[in-house]
């Protein structure tokens, strides 16, 4: 501040010493901010994915996308287009929309409410999901699966993808399956996930198209594990 106050040599002392005055407050606020800044950095804040860094216990959002067809990325739905498991009041479900890339490009996050993850924690087999599939949600299962359908998920602003099903030929014959269960696998590093990957497992078979609306509905049970 000497400096600065040498530089008003020909201002008058009187407003020179209310500047001076002024210029000091300022730089004991800044100062001041610094130090709350530090401190900050110095007991980091584990709150959610806003600061990538958690602490034991802490809760992990996992928030899915859109689904489509494995051959044309281009043509994506919502995820909740399907008949998959995901909360039943879309009303108050919580939505992310990210930047206006992510619009543009159909990403329209929704929260699911019926995986629970924490992190550094194992969770064994676990259902998350029953359903009852009725003759329109196989026929949409069953084209979606024919057509090589996937679905894409985040953790922590990571993407994960998976398969809704598989097809099984056998001879002229096709089987379609659908995929039951989801595991997750969490890498990380002190407080920080440094990478997720999904792996679909135990497929159901499905009623064919041509036997849905004989074979009534179907029931299944969805399962997860970290």
């Amino acid at each position: 501040l000497g400096y600065w106050v040498e530089g008003l040599a020909g201002v008058p002392e009187r407003t020179r010493l209310r500047l001076a005055g002024r210029m000091a407050a300022w730089a004991k606020a800044c100062a001041v901010a610094g130090i709350l800044v530090a401190i900050h950095a110095g007991h980091a804040v584990y709150a959610d994915e806003k600061t990538h860094r958690y602490k034991a216990g802490d809760d992990i959002a996992l928030w899915t996308n859109k689904v489509g067809p494995y051959n044309n990325p281009q043509e994506t739905y919502n995820y909740n287009s399907l008949p998959l498991c995901h909360a039943d009041n879309a009303n108050v479900a919580q939505r992310k929309f990210g930047s206006l890339g992510n619009v543009l490009m159909g990403n329209e996050l929704i929260k699911s409410k019926i995986h629970h993850i924490k992190f550094l924690e194992e969770i064994s087999k676990t259902p998350y999901c029953a359903k009852e599939m009725k003759e329109d949600d196989l026929e949409l299962l069953y084209n979606a699966i024919l057509e090589q359908y996937w679905f894409e998920m985040y953790i922590d602003d990571l993407p994960l993808w998976g398969f809704v099903g598989k097809v099984e030929t056998t001879g002229q014959e096709q089987s379609i399956w659908m995929y039951t269960h989801q595991k997750f696998t969490i890498g990380y590093k002190e407080d920080r996930i440094l990478y997720v990957r999904l792996t679909m497992m135990e497929p159901h078979e499905l009623l064919g198209k041509n036997d849905a609306s004989g074979g009534g509905p179907l029931k299944m049970s969805f399962t997860y594990e970290v």
